[in-house]
């Protein structure tokens, strides 16, 4: 078997290039996460299909009074913000406007 230097320096190239992607999205996954967790306004992430809480930060759970690990899994009508998807946004509205942190909100 003979030595191919074209095809190891492609393979090494290769190897650089994905090295240098995968420490791209970690960058990107650092400013995202800091972005996230350190803002001082509520930040929920949820699945757009059933509105699942995916992450919240700690703002959120400040206002909320449950925990992390309750929230995650569960929906804003499990917690009853809402009484069903029909009044999701009116409800969510009456929320944050009792717990002096309403902005406008697109539920």
């Amino acid at each position: 078997m003979r030595f191919n230097y074209k095809k190891s320096v492609e393979y090494l190239n290769n190897i650089a290039g994905f090295n240098r992607v995968r420490q791209q999205f970690a960058e990107s996954e650092e400013k995202f996460s800091t972005a996230f967790y350190a803002n001082p306004s509520t930040m929920v992430i949820t699945r757009f299909k059933d509105g699942t809480f995916l992450e919240v930060n700690r703002i959120f759970i400040n206002k909320i009074g449950y925990s992390k690990e309750e929230v995650l899994g569960l929906t804003s009508i499990d917690l009853e913000f809402c009484s069903s998807i029909k009044n999701k946004g009116k409800s969510l509205e009456t929320f944050y406007l009792a717990k002096g942190a309403y902005k406008t909100l697109k539920c």
